[in-house]
């Protein structure tokens, strides 16, 4: 099983590049990439940074349902707690649709990702 939460989280530019919050979230434990490896500006683009940040396995399908089933068993990462970093994602990126699914697999799962 695992514990913790995950969420996408914006944070401004001061704290997304910043050391120490990198070292917060490693001291306790927590698996919290940053999802800046590409833009993001729409679903596709969103669904790709995430892939990349997690570095899912290549299956990954790149739809709704594939981030949902991948979040949804996070055990090949074991951690405290998981929080995807992300800055400057607008809601046309489709955080709004993150959230979401997010809240499918809190309560559709044995194991809830939110604490």
């Amino acid at each position: 099983g695992q514990s913790g939460s995950i969420f996408l989280r914006n944070f401004r530019a001061d704290l997304f590049g910043s050391p120490e919050l990198a070292a917060t979230f490693e001291r306790a434990g927590w698996f919290a990439p940053r999802v800046d490896r590409a833009p993001v500006f729409n679903k596709a683009t969103l669904l790709h940074a995430i892939y990349q940040s997690c570095e899912f396995p290549a299956w990954f399908g790149f739809n709704w349902d594939a981030l949902r089933d991948s979040l949804s068993d996070l055990s090949w990462r074991p951690a405290n707690g998981y929080a995807l970093r992300a800055q400057g994602v607008q809601d046309g990126g489709g955080v709004g649709k993150f959230e979401q699914v997010n809240e499918h697999v809190r309560h559709g799962r044995e194991s809830p990702l939110w604490a």
